[in-house]
């Protein structure tokens, strides 16, 4: 069993030492990139086009402990996706809206006003 076990070990070390791929530009973005400007309202900060962005593709899932990451924005112009989801379109609006918004490290990663209610990419919990 411990044999196992220490071979499981070995096998999750090696997928986590696996860096991330460099890929060309998803031919998605540039119309994730309009749609993130235009239900977010917001514009560009000077310099933060979409040509800077530095896309790359990595299995997030696996190296997500739940199992749920399917894409990553690392300021302050890295996308990492999931190769399940190179051209979904929600998910790369999603990340491209993280890097319009570059939110300071002490502000909030998904602030309400722009996720939930006006470009509508993640809901809030219902219930109690």
């Amino acid at each position: 069993m411990k044999v196992i076990a220490l071979g499981l070990w070995v096998l999750l070390l090696i997928a986590m030492s696996q860096r991330p791929l460099p890929i060309a530009m998803p031919a998605i973005a540039p119309q994730a990139w309009e749609a993130a400007q235009s239900c977010s309202q917001l514009k560009p900060k000077p310099g933060f086009d979409l040509a800077r962005v530095h896309w790359y593709v990595d299995d997030l899932r696996v190296k997500d402990r739940f199992h749920a990451m399917i894409g990553l924005w690392i300021a302050p112009d890295t996308i990492i996706l999931d190769p399940l989801t190179l051209n979904d379109s929600v998910t790369v609006v999603h990340e491209l809206l993280h890097y319009l918004l570059q939110p300071a490290p002490n502000e909030e990663k998904h602030p309400v006003l722009y996720f939930v209610y006006r470009c509508h990419l993640l809901q809030l919990p219902v219930g109690g």
